[in-house]
């Protein structure tokens, strides 16, 4: 942990120093924030800011116009704001001046003891919490399974025998633990912009509290959640049976996406009951689907309907008293028409692990900007830094739907020259540019590292 303290240091003092030499700190009380986002992207959604910067003020669009806020917390107690603003350019910011707040614009959300309802979605639960019903408005069908419930967890015994800490093992299913059933639901937001039930339920010896949020616009019904862990050899998971046929599942993972069978018709398939993964996995059948996103978790399970998500182990080795702490995590199931390629999951996905920078501000310039864009959402934005030997500039993509053509990458002045390159930053081949735009071929799940010799750069101020 004193490791992991003494990075995240460095990491912020890094960005704290390039973040100074972009956008000035104002020597006054900011009349202006900037919200900066680092994804390939257009961003649409609330804006979430901390509440300090905002002063009881709003922002306001680029007429003056006050838009609509709402003032909430995180579970561990940070006042924020949410703010209904425009779209946020892919790799660049928007300004925003503040103002007096003014009462918000109903946006049709609605809340009782027991459901959640927005344009799109609307969710009934029962005392603990389970999501008895999930009607997509939309699409005008259920989402879960018939008679079955969504975010029902479970705790199995788990000793899976020599490495504590990163096996785990399928006999564990036959080890499910008793959790007593007496959750506690109340409403805890209403408002113009997002509404929310607060679930506190023990969980044996350890105790969760969640937030089960429905934003006002939005597809996704999130579960923040704080858990005040403290059992032994024991595995903690939440299902969503889900209204899906398929005979496959798929998994984000670095760089890709990865399927795999949702029955078990041979050993190989049963040997597969868990699957690693980053930020979402998916059922789909030809035209509908669900996903199932989260913020920081990695083992992954469908089975038949059943979409389940490992969210904590209470190993003995090699330390005793391991992840015996408050852990705060976030999950959130998502409906979607089409596929998840035509879905946009791996851009939403990846707004829920990139939240926007917001930024006091007090820097002359546009009033929205984009340093660099794509003409395609199959590929996403890795890296971007300064080549080794301190020369040009190095851009890395990521192919993430198994398709292949040229992407066309378009900056805010011409570059120079641009070649592809290897890992190692040795130019290959050189890239055909138009103006401000880069054309890159790429293949199928490839990894594209980019040299940019650009212009020289106009300071923001």
């Amino acid at each position: 942990l004193e490791s992991y303290e003494a990075i995240f240091s460095q990491l912020d003092a890094v960005r704290a120093e390039a973040v100074e030499r972009l956008f000035p700190a104002p020597t006054r009380e900011p009349r202006e924030v900037m919200v900066f986002n680092t994804l390939l992207h257009e961003r649409h959604g609330l804006l979430s800011v901390p509440a300090k910067l905002l002063g009881g003020k709003t922002c306001a669009d680029k007429t003056g116009t006050p838009l609509t806020r709402q003032t909430v917390s995180d579970l561990d107690g940070t006042a924020r704001v949410l703010v209904d603003a425009p779209a946020l350019p892919p790799v660049g910011g928007r300004r925003f001046t503040l103002v007096e707040a003014v009462p918000g614009t109903d946006r049709g959300l609605r809340v009782t003891d027991t459901t959640l309802e927005n344009e799109f979605l609307r969710a009934v639960f029962n005392g603990n919490g389970e999501v008895t019903s999930l009607w997509d408005k939309e699409a005008d069908r259920e989402v879960l399974a018939d008679g079955q419930t969504g975010n029902v967890f479970q705790m199995y015994k788990d000793q899976p025998g020599k490495y504590d800490a990163w096996d785990i093992v399928a006999a564990y299913m036959d080890y499910e633990l008793p959790i007593p059933a007496d959750g506690c639901l109340t409403i805890d937001e209403t408002g113009p912009l997002r509404v929310a039930l607060r679930l506190e339920r023990p969980l044996r010896e350890s105790k969760l509290v969640q937030r089960i949020s429905l934003e006002a616009g939005s597809r996704e019904l999130r579960f923040e959640t704080k858990v005040q862990w403290v059992e032994r050899q024991t595995l903690l998971k939440v299902g969503f049976p889900v209204a899906v046929n398929s005979l496959q599942a798929t998994y984000d993972m670095a760089y890709g996406n990865l399927t795999r069978p949702t029955h078990s018709n041979t050993s190989y398939d049963e040997a597969r009951f868990e699957v690693p993964g980053f930020k979402w996995m998916d059922i789909s059948e030809a035209d509908y689907g669900v996903t199932l996103m989260n913020d920081c978790k990695y083992g992954h399970e469908a089975r038949g309907h059943l979409m389940r998500l490992t969210l904590l182990k209470g190993p003995v080795y090699p330390d005793p008293e391991s992840d015996m702490e408050d852990h705060f995590f976030t999950y959130a199931i998502r409906p979607h028409q089409g596929s998840w390629r035509t879905a946009g999951i791996v851009q939403e996905a990846l707004n829920l692990n990139a939240p926007c920078m917001v930024l006091p501000t007090e820097t002359a310039g546009p009033q929205a900007f984009s340093w660099m864009a794509a003409d395609t959402d199959h590929v996403t934005l890795e890296a971007v830094k300064r080549s080794e030997d301190g020369k040009h500039l190095i851009v890395r993509l990521a192919e993430q739907f198994n398709s292949r053509g040229p992407v066309v990458l378009t900056f805010d002045r011409p570059p120079a020259a641009a070649w592809s390159c290897n890992i190692m930053e040795e130019s290959e081949a050189e890239l055909s540019i138009h103006g401000n735009s880069v054309t890159v071929p790429v293949k199928p799940f490839e990894v594209v590292t980019l040299r940019i010799a650009m212009q020289e750069a106009k300071p923001c101020n």
